[in-house]
């Protein structure tokens, strides 16, 4: 390793090297750019104005690393936030706010004091943990940890043998931390040696930072500041022996925390008093103290398990409660009502504890609230008064301003939300909480003063009070989160704005153009970073350190020509540029030659990825590295470490090959992708395979060595040239809500390519069938995905369950599409084969069936004809009835290319032929079965089927004019289920919650008809047409024996039919529209009553409700058939019917 040494000359120690490696500054400056604590005070300009001045302000920060140039941290600008107040008096939490500069600094130190500790941090603390050594990010998400730690306490609760458990919260903990003792045993455990004076020196220069308030007063902080990225790895290894102790004395004790939130499980009370006793000693000698109004011991009974349980729900069911769930709401009206049935619940379940309920979940209702803000004016008027009062400033105060900006879209909204900001900067409590003054700061500009029709008048009226009489803090709000529209009104206050001696003020007026002269390292290295070309030598604008690269060496290989910039003797980085052909960019593409681009790179990646372990520079991949050579068909890619500094990075950065990657696919596909796979917004057509790539391209996990073997792979898969519907891509939506690993997804969706292709020619034997192809298999996913919202998520599948649910929804219809089985159709034992021997017998001695002709008696023509049409019926018959079964025969057996496991081709099997099994045979499934460790509830996954197949009902899985066409070709049971159809305008589901939380909520399903069939049927007539079938005798197996009183008796106690205009269940309403309801839906009611017992044994708290309304616009009757020829009502229909 190379030898440095300061300034002194003194010979600079290990961990100094370190912390001066270009590469590790490098990681620093990723690590606080990307801070996510306080994202509110972030100052985007500032990092801008750091990135272009890379890498020359690398060597700036060395040198103040070293001690070669003179430089003091700038004290931290200290904001007071409100907790709450209490007698009159602000309860705050002090936030500072660091200049980026200095965040970089200091965090080169802090990385690699992070990997020295890195294992003496206490393991069963599950908040702020660290990520890997070259991560861009220093901690975990934080949703991580904390779901581990929820999941402990939910695990411990449920353990009969903890009894007892301690709750203890460590009071004011950062600012108490004693600094000096922490310093101390920092040096001791890292074995400093003499030559690490330097690395304490910086460490002490970080933990003695001061702070500066707004006025300019510099005082020290007392221990630990709140808002740098270095506070919480220091106060985690302050405490990091806080359990040792208690886990020696009691080893049968589970103990876990999340920062300064301790739990420790135990089997008695004793031991409970005694561990309690034992933290506050341990804190005592830290000079820390329990928190007594958040630190007790409580007895684990019903009432503890269910509130851990409901902070877990609070915090981590995952889907049913993250953003994405209240994203894909319908409105926001129903994202309130979510969170407010869980507030409501808290409040119901613990009403002598309620206000430290909602502060523990306080974290994570707030953070969603941003999404309840209705639509309208008067509601949004209700919120703004709501949360712009003082008394409602609590932490999160912030989420909801942000919420009420966005929702601002009337003229008359956005002045009331000024306005009203304007008032409140009047109040003199700001003096305590100026965290609030700059957030109201942060909003005034954000609007443009033409789109807020300001005139000249108020436009310096409102510069003049707030420029000329705000401090330097205050203007940084100002113009950090300023709309670009303001700046020419701001420029004549550029004299009065260069007198603040405020680093980043100055940097913040240079970076807008306010003031075009700046003196720092920004405006001295500030350039701009490209390629040029100049005597046959490509170059690229910036220079670098000499670094050792471990970067490919130029080389050919098969069609590519791949050529390493090398950096001279100025330190410029560049290569020969001869006979290159054109660029990529220039060229006209066809899909051939974007596929041999692609086959041609990813190949070439993909080779080395395996075979070579040297680094590749990711601009080979961007199509302005990339050139043709149309006369020897060969490409040259040019390796350029300097591209988005990739020799910068310790190792390749996945994140940096993914946008490299957008930028080649924006031209390769000739669209927009920077944000995200939007690619329906300009009518661009995409095909199968180029959205697959895509996909997995943005999927979360992105990792360069994979996805180039994935391009090889969807490039060269069948059928995958089919273009991409916009109904599947809007699915997608629906699917990545629910199932999260990219194979998977990948899976389904070829499955539903597969199932597309299948039903392109429709169903040979059921041509006058309602659609069971991909479109229905669509529907039955969306609607699924809608029950599951409505009932507030009661019903909850893991990842596995739902890949098979989804797939069964594609899969289950897909035995219509095969003929009968030979064996099938002369199978003489069955009722169908018999009967159609005995009609055609009929047909053929008929009398008058036969003709004379030239040799001898014949068929006529249309007794030809009668015969072809039985047997079409028993082929028809065949299908419709045993369809679900080939299903599953033909998944477990067939179709090789579905991508399936053996384990999913049985699942999605069984619950494919449960769709048309009797309830019977559906409750001898298998409650559940394991894919590993996850189980898999086949049963309820075949009653989720069966619900959503029955709620296809509407007139979108049929056309009129394919009925007109053939209705004289169709049997009178074809024409009923087409007319069925064609009376319904939707199915509407709603939710409908009891006040009582203890009762389930009712998900109500409504299927909303534009007709019904009316007028009178001779009694005797219509009994002896409903026969057995007649809702009062219907027999079904699923509900009766035991204590069950069969379906109707059942239908009334499981069914509540609210707000219906036909009451199904009422025994005295014998007339045509109830055998018309009673043919179309009884095994609708049946399955409902079913689904319910089902998720009342299982304790699922949801029950259903199914109602059949009119229309407020419903027709009396309606053409089913109207043209020149032909007029037929329903209404006639139906009375022939009946």
């Amino acid at each position: 390793m190379q030898t440095i040494v300061d300034k002194e000359n003194n010979i600079l120690s290990n961990l100094m090297n370190r912390v001066l490696d270009y590469r590790n500054i490098h990681l620093a400056y990723l690590r606080a750019k990307n801070n996510f604590m306080n994202k509110e005070l972030h100052n985007v300009h500032e990092i801008d104005l750091f990135e272009k001045s890379i890498p020359h302000v690398y060597d700036e920060i060395k040198s103040i690393l070293i001690g070669e140039k003179n430089y003091t941290l700038k004290p931290l600008e200290l904001l007071n936030k409100p907790k709450k107040k209490l007698d009159n008096q602000w309860m705050i939490r002090p936030i500072v706010k660091i200049n980026f500069f200095d965040a970089v600094i200091t965090q080169s130190v802090i990385n690699v004091l992070a990997e020295e500790i890195r294992y003496m941090l206490p393991i069963s603390n599950f908040g702020y943990k660290l990520n890997s050594s070259t991560s861009d990010n220093m901690y975990q998400y934080w949703k991580y940890g904390y779901s581990k730690f929820v999941n402990e306490e939910i695990n411990c609760s449920e353990n009969e043998k903890y009894r007892f458990v301690v709750e203890a919260d460590i009071e004011n903990f950062y600012p108490n931390i004693n600094k000096q003792l922490l310093i101390e045993e920092i040096t001791r455990v890292l074995s400093l040696e003499k030559t690490d004076n330097d690395f304490v020196m910086w460490l002490n220069k970080i933990l003695k930072l001061s702070c500066i308030s707004e006025d300019g007063e510099e005082k020290e902080l007392d221990g630990l500041p709140q808002g740098t990225l270095y506070s919480p790895i220091f106060a985690l290894f302050y405490i990091r022996r806080y359990l040792d102790s208690i886990k020696s004395k009691y080893s049968n004790v589970a103990a876990f925390s999340y920062v300064d939130d301790i739990r420790v499980y135990c089997g008695t009370m004793e031991e409970a008093n005694a561990i309690f006793k034992e933290l506050s000693v341990f804190m005592g000698k830290r000079n820390l103290k329990l928190n007594e109004n958040k630190s007790a011991i409580y007895q684990v009974d019903e009432h503890k398990k269910n509130e851990t349980k409901i902070m877990g729900r609070a915090s981590n069911l995952d889907r049913a409660i993250r953003d994405e769930v209240i994203l894909s709401s319908k409105d926001k009206k129903q994202m309130r009502e979510r969170l407010s049935l869980l507030l409501r619940e808290l409040n119901e379940l613990y009403k002598f504890e309620e206000k430290k309920i909602e502060d523990k979940i306080g974290n994570f209702v707030d953070y969603r609230i941003i999404k309840l803000l209705e639509d309208d004016d008067e509601e949004w008027d209700v919120n703004l008064i709501r949360f712009m009062k003082m008394e409602n400033l609590s932490s999160n105060f912030t989420a909801m301003w942000h919420a009420l900006f966005l929702s601002a879209s009337t003229l008359k909204q956005k002045h009331e939300f000024i306005e009203t900001l304007n008032g409140l900067l009047c109040n003199e409590d700001l003096l305590e909480i100026n965290y609030v003054k700059y957030i109201i700061f942060s909003y005034m500009y954000r609007w443009p003063p033409e789109e807020l029709k300001y005139s000249e008048e108020k436009i310096s009226e409102q510069l003049e009070l707030h420029v000329l009489c705000s401090s330097s803090t205050m203007l940084k709000a100002i113009l950090t989160n300023l709309h670009p529209d303001w700046i020419k009104y701001l420029k004549p206050y550029n004299e009065y704005l260069k007198g603040f001696e405020d680093f980043e003020l100055q940097n913040l007026l240079y970076s807008l153009n306010i003031n075009s002269e700046l003196n720092s390292i920004y405006s001295k290295y500030n350039s701009e970073k490209r390629i040029y070309i100049q005597d046959s030598m490509l170059f690229h604008s910036s220079i670098s350190f000499d670094l050792e690269d471990n970067y490919l060496k130029t080389e050919d290989f098969k069609k590519i020509n791949y050529k390493k910039f090398i950096q001279n003797k100025n330190g410029q980085w560049g290569c020969k540029f001869e006979n290159c052909g054109i660029s990529l960019c220039e060229m006209t593409l066809n899909e051939f030659f974007v596929k041999s681009v692609l086959t041609n790179l990813a190949s070439w990646l993909d080779y080395q990825f395996k075979f070579s372990s040297q680094r590749i520079p990711c601009s080979v991949i961007n199509p302005e590295y990339i050139y043709f050579n149309k006369e020897n068909n060969t490409f040259t890619l040019f390796g350029n470490p300097l591209y988005k500094n990739d020799i910068f990075y310790y190792e390749p950065s996945n994140k940096i090959w993914r946008e490299s990657f957008i930028k080649l696919f924006e031209v390769l596909f000739e669209i927009d992708l920077q944000s995200g796979i939007n690619i329906f917004n300009k009518s661009k057509k995409i095909n199968i395979w180029q959205y697959r790539i895509l996909r997995k391209l943005f999927h979360n996990r992105f990792n360069i060595q994979e996805f180039v073997s994935f391009i090889l792979e969807a490039i060269n898969g069948e059928g995958n040239n089919i273009e991409l519907s916009f109904e599947q891509f809007q699915l997608e939506k629906t699917l990545n809500h629910y199932i999260k690993d990219f194979k998977s997804l990948d899976n389904l969706f070829l499955i539903s390519v597969f199932v597309e292709n299948s039903w392109k020619n429709g169903a040979k034997e059921c041509n006058f069938y309602t659609l069971h192809n991909h479109e229905h298999a669509r529907y039955l996913i969306s609607n699924i995905h809608e029950i599951f919202m409505r009932s507030d998520f009661s019903i909850y599948l893991n990842s596995k369950e739902a890949f098979r649910l989804f797939a069964a929804c594609f899969l289950h219809d897909l035995g219509m599409l095969s003929s009968p089985d030979s064996k099938r159709l002369v199978d003489y034992t069955k009722p169908d084969v018999t009967n159609l021997i005995s009609n055609i017998g009929k047909i053929i001695n008929n009398p008058f069936s036969k003709e004379k002709g030239i040799d001898g008696n014949h068929l006529k023509l249309p007794y030809i004809y009668d015969i072809h049409t039985e047997v079409e019926k028993i082929r028809e018959g065949i299908v419709r009835k045993e369809h679900p079964n080939v299903s599953e025969r033909e998944l477990v057996s067939d179709y090789p290319t579905l991508p399936l496991t053996v384990a999913e081709r049985r699942d999605i099997g069984i619950i494919s032929a449960a769709h048309g099994e009797l309830k019977s045979n559906v409750s001898k499934i298998n409650e559940v079965l394991h894919d590993g460790n996850h189980p898999i509830r086949l049963k309820l996954l075949s009653l989720l089927l069966r619900l959503a197949d029955l709620s296809d009902v509407s007139r979108e899985r049929v056309r009129q004019e394919i009925l007109e066409r053939n209705f004289k070709r169709m049997d009178d049971i074809s024409i009923f289920h087409w007319i069925k159809h064609l009376s319904v305008n939707s199915l509407e589901i709603k939710t409908i919650r009891n006040e009582d939380i203890k009762e389930p909520v009712i998900v109500q399903l409504s299927i909303i008809h534009n007709y019904l069939p009316t007028g009178k049927i001779e009694s005797e007539r219509l009994k002896n047409r409903c026969g057995q079938m007649c809702k009062l005798n219907l027999e079904d197996d699923g509900l009766t024996g035991g204590a069950l009183k069969g379906f109707f008796e059942e239908g009334k106690n499981y069914i509540a039919e609210a707000n219906c205009d036909f009451k199904y269940f009422d025994g005295d309403n014998c007339n045509l529209t109830c055998a018309f309801v009673n043919e179309s839906y009884n095994w609708f009611f049946a399955e409902i009553v079913y689904l319910n017992m089902y998720l009342k044994q299982n304790n699922i708290n949801v029950q259903f409700d199914l109602n059949v309304v009119l229309d407020e616009n419903a027709n009396k009757d309606f053409y089913f058939v109207y043209n020149r020829n032909d007029k037929h009502s329903a209404q006639e229909f139906m009375h022939k019917f009946f």
